[in-house]
């Protein structure tokens, strides 16, 4: 004989319907936290650049009232979990609507990811999950089966040390993992007045190839507001990253950086010659250019500025210092308005 989910989730009884209802809390109140979190600090600590999180979180279903959702859902949560506490009494009622309630918009946010963003946020996700889970439980057991009010025991202590546990860990996982200080390197561009994007890339690098339309289209956007530096570093494992960094060096000089940049990223072949072709097109001195790019001091100029790069504890390009936030790997629009959302914040507490 088959027992349908619901007549099973009768004879669970009420003492592991809220055990399932605190432990499945303590799942989202870590994700709303670890979310929250990556909003606040210089950089995301938690989802990775190509989770997703930043486009999900900044976008117009990411916050209410001006708040983000991670802290309308820490709130939510730890009131919640606060009502699992005392079985039997007032509080015991409202668990069940809050429960279905959490449900319900645990799966408008998934829809609105999956159909409207089309986008998904890997801690948003998780939290939007354990709501559906709290749905799921109340649905599943009888209320028949409630156990009478007791007075609150000890052992509800090692719950909201637990509680603690769950918003503690993602707090303290920056302290054990701090994200490493800008460098001085850096600072140096820094100019009085304006938020400061420093990019280090290299042209023949995929992720940077990627990153830079999304660039280009948020410094247009934000022209007024931004000073912006291009650092090149030649990456060994691409054999004409060289040739590339050469040829924007001696077109920079010439005040063609922008065009030739562009040039350089949407090019098919970075060869020397093809580098040559692309700043002749920019309608450049060619003379000045060809004795440029044979000056071994250019060389040079480019392992000066770059040369700290390997120690600035990078693992990959492109790397993008919004002022203090740093930001690795592809980026969209939307991460580096976050970003810059961040730095600004930084910015304006530090005058």
């Amino acid at each position: 004989m088959v027992v349908s989910p619901f007549r099973f989730g009768r004879l669970w009884g009420m003492k592991l319907k809220l055990v399932a209802f605190r432990l499945i809390t303590l799942i989202a109140l870590a994700a709303c936290c670890a979310s929250l979190l990556d909003h606040l600090l210089p950089s995301p600590a938690f989802c990775g650049f190509k989770a997703g999180c930043d486009e999900v979180v900044n976008s117009a279903f990411g916050s209410l009232l001006g708040i983000p959702l991670s802290a309308w859902g820490l709130m939510a949560f730890g009131v919640f979990y606060v009502l699992t506490l005392f079985p039997g009494t007032l509080a015991a009622k409202l668990v069940g609507p809050a429960a279905i309630i959490a449900g319900l918009g645990g799966l408008a946010l998934v829809l609105i990811q999956a159909f409207l963003l089309k986008q998904f946020c890997p801690l948003c996700l998780i939290t939007d999950a354990a709501a559906l889970l709290l749905a799921a439980v109340e649905l599943g057991v009888s209320p028949a089966k409630q156990a009478p009010a007791k007075p609150f025991r000890p052992r509800r202590w090692l719950w909201a040390g637990a509680a603690i546990i769950a918003v503690g860990g993602p707090v303290l996982w920056p302290l054990i993992q701090p994200i490493p200080p800008v460098p001085e390197q850096v600072k140096a561009y820094w100019q009085a007045g304006k938020i400061t994007v420093v990019e280090v890339t290299d042209f023949e690098c995929p992720y940077c190839r990627k990153t830079h339309p999304a660039l280009a289209e948020f410094l247009e956007q934000h022209d007024d507001r931004l000073a912006f530096v291009r650092l090149v570093q030649p990456m060994e494992k691409h054999a004409n990253a060289l040739h590339a960094a050469r040829a924007y060096l001696c077109v920079e000089r010439q005040h063609q950086a922008e065009a030739m940049g562009t040039a350089l990223f949407e090019a098919d072949d970075l060869s020397e010659k093809d580098c040559e072709r692309l700043a002749e097109s920019q309608g450049l001195d060619m003379d000045d250019y060809r004795q440029c790019v044979a000056d071994p001091k250019t060389d040079a100029q480019i392992r000066q500025l770059t040369g700290w790069v390997e120690q600035a504890h990078i693992d990959g390009l492109p790397v993008i210092w919004i002022q203090d936030q740093r930001l690795m790997g592809e980026q969209t629009v939307a991460s580096l308005r976050a970003a810059l959302k961040r730095a600004e914040r930084r910015y304006d507490a530090a005058r």
